[in-house]
């Protein structure tokens, strides 16, 4: 399943960089089809979400890598014995490393993903942490689903089926 490279979608900037690009073909080739488009709109959804709250994210390429690899921990390749957070934290750290990330900006994307199932402490984070909680939450959950226009969802919705 190749997922479309856009460049936008309901007025989220999809990075395009070769690490962004990295992450999208890891999460292709390891991951089936719904959870790829699941977690490719939990960063526009978090991306919305954050700018609701009047936040902007820093580094964007860390928020993205986040949201699309927050649920690594869920597929046989990456589950391990710790919760699927944290595989999941773990292997995006291994990609961080791999791609010559700087520890920082690993240990960044390490925060997004073990903490996007913790209300009350990722959106005390930095904002790419907030951004995966968030959109997590509003993708699987619909959390704040009523604060976002309904041709937003639906535009979404279109580019990503889930």
């Amino acid at each position: 399943m190749a997922l479309a490279r856009l460049k936008s979608v309901a007025g989220v900037t999809i990075p395009d960089t070769a690490l962004c690009n990295a992450a999208v073909d890891l999460l292709e080739s390891s991951s089936p089809g719904f959870l790829c488009t699941h977690c490719l709109r939990t960063y526009i959804f978090g991306s919305l979400a954050v700018r609701g709250f009047g936040r902007s994210v820093v580094d964007e390429e860390a928020a993205f890598c986040g949201a699309v690899l927050h649920d690594l921990g869920l597929v046989p390749p990456y589950r391990r014995d710790n919760r699927f957070e944290v595989d999941g934290a773990d292997a995006a750290r291994q990609f961080c490393s791999k791609h010559q990330v700087a520890p920082e900006r690993a240990d960044l994307v390490w925060k997004a993903i073990a903490l996007h199932t913790s209300p009350g402490i990722a959106t005390r984070l930095a904002d790419e942490v907030a951004l995966v909680h968030l959109g997590a939450g509003l993708e699987l959950l619909g959390l704040g689903l009523d604060q976002v226009p309904p041709q937003v969802v639906e535009e979404v919705l279109e580019r990503y089926p889930g």
